[in-house]
């Protein structure tokens, strides 16, 4: 009896570790998928959103595009997203609406990243904003991705500019601006009108790059499958020399 339960307990560990391995591998595949459509994308020419990108905004062509957006900063709806990392450091997202110029739609620009006061964990930092008609390069993005939320919100007074998630639909009714699906993602300082130089907004752009952890993911189902023919051979060993001697 005790041989039965040792095999079904060595063939579960196996199965489990196994299915870790290749999950860890799928991740790495995805994310190698992720990393050849950003590379193809930046190799095409950088195109002005509002001549060609507004009609054709949300088709899957257009995802992770490099774009030239003009508009003018809505600062006043600034989003600070908590938690997110840049750089191995923990603080802020800050996402803009931009709204574009010559028309009624607005969209949602993650600027960069800034520190957290860890001393004052509500407080949030200062951000210089330029005024007027700004141009920026950009790529097209997705949302920025969603993190556990604990619970909803604390209802706030006002606009809440500290949050965990970014809620489009939401926010969408809380601006009343026509915003359009997804965000940008700003590569460079903007410029503004009349060649005047930006403001330093202390900001950093080191956006995260999908083939830069893709090591990290070989490495785990490395470990899993290691971990999966250490079962399988301690079975084995218990089996034939344990089992086959007494």
């Amino acid at each position: 009896m005790r041989f039965w339960w040792i095999a079904l307990a060595s063939l579960l560990v196996v199965g489990v570790t196994a299915r870790l391995g290749f999950w860890q591998l799928s991740r790495a595949a995805e994310k190698q998928a992720w990393q050849t459509a950003m590379t193809t994308q930046r190799a095409l020419p950088v195109v002005n959103l509002s001549e060609q990108g507004l009609q054709n905004w949300g088709q899957t062509q257009w995802l992770h595009r490099r774009v030239i957006a003009r508009g003018t900063w809505l600062p006043q709806f600034n989003v600070f997203l908590d938690n997110r990392q840049m750089d191995g450091r923990v603080g802020f997202f800050l996402l803009t609406p931009l709204q574009l110029e010559n028309t009624p739609q607005a969209v949602w620009v993650q600027r960069g990243w800034l520190p957290r006061n860890f001393q004052e964990r509500d407080q949030l930092p200062s951000i210089a904003t330029p005024s007027g008609v700004v141009s920026l390069t950009a790529r097209v993005a997705l949302a920025p991705s969603k993190l556990l939320e604990l619970g909803a919100p604390a209802p706030s007074q006002g606009f809440a500019h500290l949050r965990q998630n970014l809620d489009e639909a939401a926010l969408q009714r809380e601006t009343g601006l026509n915003l359009l699906s997804g965000s940008l993602v700003q590569l460079s300082a903007e410029s503004q009108e009349g060649g005047e130089a930006p403001p330093d907004d202390g900001l950093l752009r080191h956006w995260f790059e999908p083939g830069a952890d893709m090591a990290k993911h070989q490495g785990y189902a490395l470990q899993w499958f290691g971990l999966s023919v250490l079962a399988a051979a301690g079975f084995l060993w218990f089996a034939f020399f344990k089992v086959g001697r007494s």
